[in-house]
């Protein structure tokens, strides 16, 4: 990774250790935001509604 516009191999550790902890980060949310928006009211109405009445 890039520090300050120079490479720096000494934060190479630092920056793949902080890279896989904001990944995960994200994934945990981005699971949690499908699951909390697919057991939401409006989202189930969204989906059973019958658009061909």
């Amino acid at each position: 990774m890039f520090h300050y516009g120079f490479y720096n191999p000494d934060h190479q550790e630092f920056d793949s250790g902080l890279a896989a902890f904001l990944s995960l980060i994200g994934l945990f949310f981005g699971v949690y935001g499908v699951v909390r928006g697919a057991r939401h009211r409006w989202f189930g109405h969204v989906l059973q509604r019958d658009y061909l009445r």
